[in-house]
């Protein structure tokens, strides 16, 4: 049998092709994990989106606004609607993208008031933090009792941050409704409870009281210790018939011995991640030459700890909207 050279030809061509068709499935691959991974350690702005991810855990909150100005240039930062129910949306996922808002600005989130009614040009992100691997997040439903040992992230209805009402709780009571959180002391330890957002609104109470001191104490945002002269701990929160609803409440609770002493609750069981601030196109080329021939080290995220927690000023009417 006579194999001609053509015949050769064609098979060489074959693998060839072949080989060229996983060379290029491979650079897809690898741009597309490239791409994913700096996703979830992006620059401070953007004029497209943001995608922030959390690996371990679950976003438990965004700071993200939007300004009319380019990159650091503009001393106002505000929200419009679009973004407000984007950072809404977020909360409780491991991934999320926010996209830059068409919309204009309706409320400014610095100190200048001068980018309300302005389109946002860019988006600016700050950080944002993820809950720790394995950490227990539950939600508000009935009586809950918590012991010696538990740790966790208490939040007052599974729709939190967007507003309750009184069907996240019991549709069926008349008058009041009222749902206790009791956390029991023992010797030598103490229970750390950081009320990290407190959003409840007349005539709903939300109050803390104690089996010594049965005076309630309205709950406001911090931190509480309370150690085993106290025996038991009530968080409770009264629901009235003619409830307006609110976006509620979100706690941090942690036990430690008297020995030592946690101070914010938050932080220990929540990642606080970091973003590298982007330099403005005025300045970037003499950066460049400064900074010619060394190596730059990426930063890491932190547990943000001793770090202050901005509460965000969100618009109540744009929080009763309800998304897909």
């Amino acid at each position: 049998m006579v194999v001609s050279p053509f015949s050769f030809q064609i098979v060489e061509m074959e693998a060839w092709a072949r080989k060229i068709f996983w060379m290029f499935a491979l650079i897809v691959y690898l741009q597309a994990r490239i791409s994913s991974t700096a996703a979830c350690s992006p620059l401070s702005c953007s004029q497209r989106k943001f995608e922030i991810c959390c690996d371990d855990g679950e976003i438990f909150d965004v700071n993200i606004t939007s300004t009319v100005g380019e990159c650091g240039q503009s001393s106002c930062t505000g929200d419009t609607p679009q973004l407000i129910m984007q950072k809404l949306n977020c909360y409780w996922k491991n991934r999320c993208i926010i996209e830059l808002p068409k919309d204009t600005i309706i409320q400014s989130t610095s100190n200048s008031n001068e980018c309300i009614g302005g389109k946002p040009k860019v988006l600016v992100l700050h950080w944002w933090k993820c809950t720790q691997k394995g950490v227990n997040i539950s939600y508000l439903k009935t009586n809950t009792t918590f012991n010696i040992g538990d740790k966790g992230i208490l939040r007052s209805h599974s729709r939190f941050p967007w507003d309750y009402s009184i069907d996240d709780f019991n549709s069926e009571f008349k008058e009041t409704y009222i749902v206790t959180v009791t956390f029991w002391l023992t010797t030598d330890y103490t229970v750390t409870i950081t009320a990290y957002k407190v959003n409840v609104t007349d005539p709903d109470r939300l109050e803390w009281y104690t089996k010594q001191n049965n005076a309630p104490v309205p709950v406001s945002m911090g931190t509480v210790h309370f150690d085993q002269n106290v025996e038991k701990v009530y968080l409770q929160l009264n629901l009235s018939k003619d409830s307006k609803g609110d976006s509620g409440f979100l706690i941090c609770f942690n036990y430690s011995s008297n020995g030592g002493t946690i101070q914010d609750a938050c932080s220990d069981l929540t990642t606080t991640h970091f973003t590298a601030p982007k330099i403005p196109k005025s300045i970037k080329g003499e950066k460049k030459k400064k900074n010619k021939g060394k190596k730059v080290e990426k930063s890491k995220p932190t547990t943000g700890k001793g770090n202050q927690n901005k509460r965000q000023n969100t618009s109540r009417t744009t929080r009763k909207q309800q998304t897909g």
